[in-house]
């Protein structure tokens, strides 16, 4: 499970955790973090890109072939087995994620809650800050067209999820290494393309982060076949490249082991500077 991380910040104890540090490596980090910027890497791209250029390094320089799964959480936020958690040491732990994995195999996509928004997908984004409206459009717009110029066989699934009212954002996953790795050479020379079609766009602070988050619904609505929605007191997904819905038992036993909605461990940002893209 990889934490994607730009500063010093407590990190899970559980021996399957491995923060890695975003942008510039700093030297007094280097031996308590992995850093971005160590073998095949995007590191100085991150100004624009974000945890992408952790889920890269991890792409290019993990072993994949010896891990059963690569998870995705961010310092502050990580997934949990407990509803409401706000404590680091409430974090998922591998024992809990191993059980889940075995129970839903190899095919499976865990990602964070659905959010909901009143309107589309899309026009919430491009009303998402004040006076970028008409930029944030254009945003979209590139972004259908780096997809259809790279994968148009995409172009319907990126159509659907715009224009729904709900997505599973934050870049956050878990998925068995089979998935990974389909799945990140899938996004990446979409977001390269939106960049190249970008060159009048001033602002790129967290640009193609904030796009790619609608990646991984994008690929899963075609390469993963099966949206599965998970009854009870919170929602969220798995995709099976079967097409089957997975099934144990019970759903009403099974919720007990599928990530929820609440169960995401959150903490209060304190960073200095705007998070928001703009």
């Amino acid at each position: 499970m990889i934490v994607v991380t730009h500063k010093d910040y407590e990190m899970p104890t559980d021996e399957r955790y491995l923060p890695i540090y975003v942008g510039v490596g700093i030297p007094k980090l280097k031996d308590k973090f992995q850093l971005d910027d160590a073998g095949e890497n995007i590191s100085e791209k991150s100004i624009t890109y974000c945890e992408l250029t952790a889920i890269y390094w991890a792409w290019k320089n993990l072993n994949l072939a010896d891990l059963d799964y690569v998870g995705v959480a961010h310092y502050r936020r990580h997934f949990s087995m407990k509803k409401g958690a706000k404590k680091i040491e409430e974090a998922i732990r591998h024992e809990e994620l191993d059980k889940i994995m075995r129970s839903l195999g190899d095919k499976a996509v865990i990602a964070t809650p659905a959010k909901q928004y009143f309107t589309s997908v899309q026009k919430h984004y491009e009303g998402s800050l004040n006076g970028y409206e008409e930029i944030h459009k254009k945003d979209i717009k590139r972004l259908k067209e780096a997809i259809h110029v790279c994968s148009p066989n995409y172009d319907e699934s990126a159509s659907k999820v715009l224009n729904a009212h709900e997505a599973n954002m934050l870049n956050m996953f878990i998925m068995s290494s089979k998935n990974f790795n389909p799945y990140c050479e899938w996004p990446f020379p979409i977001i390269d393309k939106v960049l190249a079609l970008s060159g009048d766009r001033e602002d790129l602070r967290r640009y193609a982060g904030a796009l790619s988050e609608f990646c991984l619904d994008i690929w899963g609505k075609l390469y993963l076949y099966q949206r599965m929605t998970t009854p009870g007191d919170g929602e969220t997904f798995f995709y099976q490249q079967d097409g089957s819905v997975y099934q144990e038992k019970s759903l009403s036993e099974k919720k007990t082991v599928i990530l929820q909605e609440g169960r995401l461990l959150e903490q209060k940002c304190s960073c200095n500077r705007r998070c928001k893209v703009a």
